[in-house]
């Protein structure tokens, strides 16, 4: 019997996003394959057997828990790659943004490179989807200054992945209680990235 969606549980959906959460919780501490549905059930109060009225398997939970970083990074993304904006002004706020939201969810993100290979190929290729619409909103505003000439000229690919190389692996070392704010770090690589671009 397939699981029910969201909007047919009533109030279904605010529990399969506590069950989710706390997945996210044991599968940071304990990684994926450490963890076993039971503690997910026990985590957040439900029999073993009831988790599968809101999810099909411990896979899907897994996917669930990677894909909530980029999925609500990516409509402030996409606003900010299509603003009627310089594309200096773009480049830093995309950078911005992508930062912050990188910060928030460092610990998800870091389960997504620890885990990926326990995602099946159909949900893989869901989330490599996202990530490409987040490059190529780089690649589009990176396009939009050289045509401007305000961007030195080189390839985009190579800049995006620069830029984004920069943003991702932040979260291998970032901590939110370290030396550096979240703030902080979000508008130093937004003014790296606009030094990596110019002429």
């Amino acid at each position: 019997m397939p699981r029910k969606k969201e909007t047919d549980m009533g109030d279904g959906g605010g529990r399969r996003k506590e069950i989710i959460l706390a997945a996210a919780k044991l599968f940071r501490k304990q990684g994926f394959n450490g963890t076993s549905i039971v503690e997910i059930a026990r985590e957040v109060g439900l029999p073993k057997g009831s988790i599968y009225n809101y999810v099909q398997n411990k896979e899907e939970l897994l996917y669930e828990t990677i894909s909530l970083g980029i999925r609500a990074s990516l409509p402030r993304l996409r606003a900010i790659a299509e603003a009627d904006e310089s594309s200096e002004d773009k480049l830093r706020r995309i950078v911005h943004e992508n930062t912050l939201s990188m910060a928030k969810h460092s610990d998800i993100i870091s389960i997504f490179f620890r885990d990926k290979n326990n995602l099946s190929d159909e949900h893989y290729k869901e989330y490599v989807s996202c990530r490409d619409e987040v490059e190529g909103f780089f690649k589009k505003i990176l396009e939009q200054g050289m045509a401007e000439g305000v961007f030195r000229t080189d390839n985009v690919t190579l800049l995006a992945f620069a830029i984004l190389g920069m943003c991702n692996w932040m979260t291998q070392w970032y901590r939110p209680d370290g030396e550096f704010s979240a703030e902080r770090l979000a508008t130093c690589f937004a003014e790296a990235a606009m030094h990596m671009v110019r002429p």
